[in-house]
């Protein structure tokens, strides 16, 4: 089913938006982490959860669907939806929200419980929170109806402590990466780096598999830069993916499994898509004319005209008068056929309010329990943060990541300037402001093991006009980000500066602090800086509707600057900035 934004009255946003969603768990994890045994596991111990799965692979011919729907879509209780040639992260995003969609949209009546996404090996699930943003904007109805919920990243223990200082043979095991590598070997190195970092940075449950294979300090290992760059997320050792699903998985909402079947006192029901039954035993002697039966379209009465058994507001709307029967010899009982208005389950027989908990129990159990952590001790890391209102030398900084490398590869005793402290980094990153040929633009830092890159993204705020502002604040989130620099905007430099956070054991911050210190301009060299900068624009074309829409035909009667001024505004783009008052600068 393709994505589209016309579903009929009956999907409205506003009336989506009213319903229960499902929650959606992440699988992620580098390749041969061991995703898809997890996966296998989790759909064998279910516990008669109905769940739907989107398998995402980045080969022609996606195995692991096969096999899963081989295995438990016979079954009805699971649905399997595949991805193929494309990561779900950037180049078929558009065909994960499909999948997605077709699985809600299929099972409206009787919606799944869960919905398991598992990622190719390279799939970032950062790229994932931000798509579904963006469908949540767009009010998609796969994103209405949806949630992401949870994120579990599978590591390694046999091989991920040695990857994360050496990404090579990681690389050499994807064969998509590999493929990129062979023409930009450093970046594809450091994007592996990066990878295995927000995967787990990101994750909410980090399941340690393959201990079995580990040897005696690799789970140690992994387990001591595991809790480094992610402090909050539990931990579950396991091997062949054998933790417990009731652990893992998200809570199902309150209202999103509905009760197929209830016991009371006095009566029994029943209830399918299109039909609630109602029974009540009675005596043998009971006739009839004793029996007092009433049905409105949300209020239904049922019982002897001595005593009242069945009473209350449905939780739906039934049609027109209904009859009652009786039936059995020698238990006799009452047989009351109620027909639903508009197919579908119910929550219950009754009109109720929610649990104090807020979710449904399911199978008599309410999913509280959460996972048990390593019993480990934990290693002591701290954390500082640099922040600077002054850019680097980008050759000092080139200078200084060289040397990094090298310390990440040598014995301290052959270095100098006391980048040996370096080695106790295991992961930083942030934003740096920088000199040289991209001094306009903002610096992604990051560092993860061996992986070390200060690359260039987006323009400052700062140095964009007030309409080029206003035509970035059209991107979903910009506008947000934009105010939220209020409480850090410079009355000279605005939202320029270096912000880095560091992590690591036993960290030397003065040393370190004072190997950035050196890579920082001098006084003189920011002099010069901003007499430079001062001079520079950035250019129009980067932020003009001609360069999204094509240019403008020679004969048109307006100026460039004009039609763009003019369609940003018809669109709304950046108009509650208008009348926005100035940022309160800080120095």
């Amino acid at each position: 089913m393709p994505i589209s934004f016309n579903f009929g009255p009956e999907n409205d946003p506003e009336l989506l938006a009213q319903r229960p969603k499902t929650p959606v768990t992440l699988l992620a994890g580098f390749l041969g982490a061991g995703k898809t045994t997890l996966l296998t596991h989790l759909l064998d111990n279910k516990h008669g959860l109905r769940i739907g799965v989107v398998v995402n692979d980045l080969a022609s011919v996606n195995i692991d669907s096969q096999l899963l729907r081989h295995d438990h879509g016979q079954h009805g209780q699971v649905e399997v939806a595949e991805l193929q040639n494309g990561c779900v992260c950037c180049s078929s995003a558009e065909d994960l929200f499909s999948a997605v969609q077709t699985l809600v949209m299929r099972s409206k009546d009787h919606p799944f419980e869960h919905i398991l996404v598992e990622l190719s090996g390279v799939g970032d699930p950062q790229a994932i929170r931000d798509n579904w943003a963006l469908a949540m904007e767009c009010q998609l109805p796969a994103a209405l109806l949806t949630c992401l919920a949870r994120v579990i990243t599978v590591v390694d223990a046999s091989s991920f402590a040695h990857d994360w200082q050496d990404t090579r043979k990681a690389l050499l095991r994807n064969e998509a990466v590999v493929h990129d590598s062979r023409q930009h070997p450093g970046r594809s190195q450091e994007m592996v780096g990066q990878l295995l970092a927000n995967q787990v940075e990101l994750a909410d449950v980090l399941i340690v598999n393959k201990c079995d294979l580990a040897s005696d300090n690799e789970p140690q290992s992994t387990l001591h830069v595991l809790q480094a760059l992610n402090g909050t997320a539990e931990i579950c050792q396991t091997h062949f993916g054998r933790a417990p699903a009731e652990r893992l998985l998200p809570l199902v909402p309150f209202g999103l499994r509905p009760q197929e079947a209830g016991c009371e006192k006095g009566y029994s029901w029943t209830q399918t898509a299109r039909e609630i039954q109602i029974r009540m035993p009675i005596e043998e002697h009971v006739k009839g004319k004793d029996i007092e039966c009433v049905v409105r379209k949300r209020a239904s009465t049922l019982g002897l005209k001595c005593r009242e058994v069945v009473a209350g507001t449905l939780a739906g709307e039934v049609c027109g008068d209904a009859i009652f029967e009786i039936e059995g010899c020698p238990e006799r009982q009452v047989l009351l056929c109620l027909e639903k208005k508009e197919p579908g389950m119910w929550n219950h027989l009754w009109k109720q309010s929610a649990p104090s908990c807020g979710h449904q129990h399911c199978n008599g159990h309410c999913l509280e329990e959460k996972l048990r952590r390593a019993d480990e001790v934990k290693p002591k890391f701290q954390s500082f943060t640099f922040e600077r209102r002054r850019p680097f030398s980008s050759k000092r900084l080139q200078r200084l990541l060289e040397q990094w490398q090298d310390a990440l590869s040598s014995d301290c005793e052959v270095l100098d300037m006391g980048c040996c402290a370096l080695k106790a980094v295991l992961r930083s990153k942030g934003f740096a402001w920088c000199d040289g040929e991209q001094v306009l633009h903002k610096h992604r830092w990051q560092s993860a093991g061996r992986c070390i890159s200060c690359c260039s993204e987006d323009y400052w705020w700062h140095h964009l006009s007030e309409e080029q502002r206003r035509f970035r604040c059209g991107n979903p989130g910009a506008e947000t980000e934009y105010r939220e620099l209020q409480k850090k905007w410079h009355v000279d430099w605005g939202d320029c500066r270096l912000e880095l956070v560091f992590i690591g054991a036993e960290m030397d911050q003065k040393t370190i602090v004072e190997l950035l210190e050196n890579c920082l301009l001098t006084t003189s060299e920011f002099e010069e800086f901003k007499e430079k900068t001062s001079r520079m624009k950035v250019p129009r074309s980067e932020f003009s509707i001609g360069k999204l829409f094509g240019k403008l035909e020679d004969n048109a009667q307006v100026s460039a600057e004009d039609a763009d001024t003019q369609l940003l505004r018809s669109l709304g783009v950046g108009c509650s900035l208008r009348e926005a008052a100035e940022f309160e600068a800080v120095d």
